[in-house]
């Protein structure tokens, strides 16, 4: 008996494990298809690391630019 219940929650925590990588892979699959489509359309724009950083970076400047103009 001691086996079975044992077998019993261990079926119930590998069920709870698969549904929540189901809900993951949905989850990403919802954010990534409608990306990779804007991208393939045209309506996107790749960056690299170093094109993305250099923009973040420039746009945290004109920022800070735009708040110490107050002070």
């Amino acid at each position: 008996m001691e086996s079975r219940s044992r077998f019993c929650v261990e079926n119930k925590s590998t069920l709870l494990v698969q549904k929540a990588a189901e809900e993951l892979e949905n989850w990403l699959k919802q954010k990534i298809d409608p990306a990779l489509a804007r991208l393939l359309q045209g309506e996107a724009v790749y960056l690299t690391e170093q094109q993305a950083e250099k923009q973040m970076g420039d746009f945290k400047a004109k920022i800070r630019a735009k708040y110490a103009a107050r002070k």
